[in-house]
């Protein structure tokens, strides 16, 4: 399943990763540099360390994760936290639309495509 390997928990942080690395490379602006208000980068970092670092399934790979972002890309840390925070809900939409194709028990989901723009729906088995 592609979706499967997209959302693969360390192919995401991975791409995370990776395009913090251009993003330096590059000389982007910061983006997230003026949303960096400490008490709301350490309330972010607690919601991640509890959601990602201690309740998921992927809590490993997240702290290599996080560790590779501290110490490659510090400058970026509300940038790739926040992506890492996307990321559990793409991982766990993934997981749960998936298990219930494969189980029968749920949706489907079929690509259309209109004027050449894809969508996706989801439809009752």
């Amino acid at each position: 399943e592609i979706l499967e390997r997209v959302y693969e928990p360390e192919a995401y942080f991975d791409r995370v990763l990776g395009m913090l690395e251009r993003l330096d490379r590059t000389g982007h602006p910061n983006l997230h540099k003026q949303l960096a208000d400490p008490v709301k980068t350490v309330l972010v970092t607690l919601v991640a360390v509890f959601v990602q670092g201690l309740k998921a399934n992927y809590r490993a790979v997240w702290w290599k994760f996080l560790w590779r972002l501290v110490t490659r890309h510090r400058s970026r840390y509300l940038s790739g936290l926040m992506n890492s925070i996307v990321g559990h809900h793409f991982i766990r939409f993934t997981r749960d639309i998936l298990d219930k194709e494969r189980n029968g028990t749920g949706p489907l989901m079929s690509v259309h495509h209109f004027d050449g723009q894809a969508s996706v729906v989801t439809t009752s088995p």
